[in-house]
């Protein structure tokens, strides 16, 4: 799909709620590493750039829209760079290297 579909289909409000939730539903708490934290999500969309913040706990995840006020790592990226990385579709060190996806903080 092009990057305008991929905005039109996810980049509504409800998409990105819904983006966000599932991404909270399959975080996997054996597999962080034992990360605990906040990690905040800058996508570019034709609205704007659109902030939603996922905390990361010992036991589940929660996504909420917004800032976070204390991240630990964050991420900015186009909407439709970030839903190809976190397809696959787009290898993630390749992204950051071509600058298609923007990391700060605790690369870990």
């Amino acid at each position: 799909m092009s990057d305008r579909g991929l905005e039109r289909v996810v980049g509504s409000k409800l998409g990105m709620r819904m983006l966000f939730a599932g991404m909270a539903r399959r975080y996997r708490p054996e597999q962080s590493g034992g990360f605990n934290g906040e990690i905040e999500f800058e996508l570019s969309t034709a609205r704007g750039a659109e902030k939603w913040t996922v905390t990361c706990g010992e036991d589940s995840a929660i996504a909420r829209p917004g800032a976070s006020g204390e991240p630990a790592v964050q991420l900015r990226a186009k909407l439709a760079a970030s839903l190809r990385v976190g397809t696959g579709e787009i290898d993630g060190p390749t992204a950051v290297l071509s600058g298609k996806l923007g990391v700060q903080g605790d690369f870990g």
